[in-house]
């Protein structure tokens, strides 16, 4: 791909998709002539979906003040056990960070350059605290196993444990002055995401007055799901399963946390993944 589009001989398709943050191993002006050869190649219709590395993640919070024009070091040493994670044995290549203003100015010139007519579909942060590197101590001071603690929670006969959903984020006080919009989306998440575990510890240790508080003091999207894991939990005998938690609350829990996640507004890069989908068509 830094060569270019490799398909220009094609006829037009309608969608042209890259996952696995793959278009971040292009720099700027690589992402910038390859984005011109897409828009140029599309006759009609078309859409462009971009799937890059959020530059405000809680992952990388020494990376915040950087910008998308100096690639900086990544690496998939996530995949090895917690053990063989050590920085001068594993292997790094450099990759680009994206915010959200940076990705909508390039998609903005790159119309203006093909002469084509643009609309952002959808923007969005993608894996804030579940993002792969979460689970180690690579890019920030100490590892917060959440991903692995809520993708378990879909695994069939895995318990889970509340404790393992619970982190802090004092950590990245030190850059919330970087960008103060992209550490408030965060906190504000952040905040979403214990309430769900504080209306879990009330439930549990019957403290239904609480669970009342939490629920009528939280926005109504949150409200809504709250009270149908209240109402699961506390109608936990009418499921014919061997371990309720298992099966239905752990699962529950976890699409809940996913769900927040999704409810966010308009992507800021603050997560693992900026996931953008761009309409693009002849003006």
């Amino acid at each position: 791909m830094s060569e270019g589009f490799p398909l220009l001989k094609d006829d037009p398709y309608d969608i042209y998709f890259s996952s696995y943050a793959a278009l971040s191993h292009l720099d700027y002006v690589e992402l910038e002539h390859l984005a011109e050869q897409i828009f140029s190649h599309i006759s009609g219709r078309g859409y462009m979906v971009f799937d890059l590395h959020g530059r405000y993640s809680p992952e990388w919070p020494r990376y915040w003040s950087k910008d998308c024009r100096s690639p900086l070091p990544y690496t998939m040493a996530y995949l090895l056990p917690v053990q063989e994670q050590i920085p001068e044995k594993i292997e790094w290549f450099d990759v680009t960070y994206w915010n959200g203003s940076e990705l909508s100015q390039l998609i903005e010139s790159t119309a203006k350059a093909t002469g084509k007519k643009t609309k952002i579909i959808t923007m969005r942060d993608r894996s804030i605290f579940v993002g792969r590197h979460m689970d180690t101590s690579l890019f920030k001071k100490q590892r917060h196993p959440i991903r692995t603690e809520v993708n378990r929670l879909f695994d069939h006969g895995y318990r889970g444990r509340i404790s393992g959903l619970s982190f802090d984020i004092d950590y990245l006080e030190e850059v919330k002055d970087v960008n103060h919009q992209a550490w408030t989306r965060i906190l504000d998440y952040y905040n979403r995401w214990q309430t769900v575990i504080n209306t879990l510890h009330a439930l549990m240790n019957a403290n239904n007055a609480e669970v009342k508080r939490i629920i009528e003091s939280s926005p109504e999207i949150l409200a809504d799901e709250l009270k149908m894991l209240a109402w699961l939990y506390r109608n936990a005998d009418r499921f014919p399963v061997i371990d309720f938690w298992a099966s239905v609350m752990g699962p529950q829990v976890a699409c809940i946390l996913r769900n927040l996640e999704l409810s966010l507004p308009q992507g800021l890069g603050c997560g693992h993944g900026l996931f953008c989908i761009v309409e693009i068509e002849n003006k």
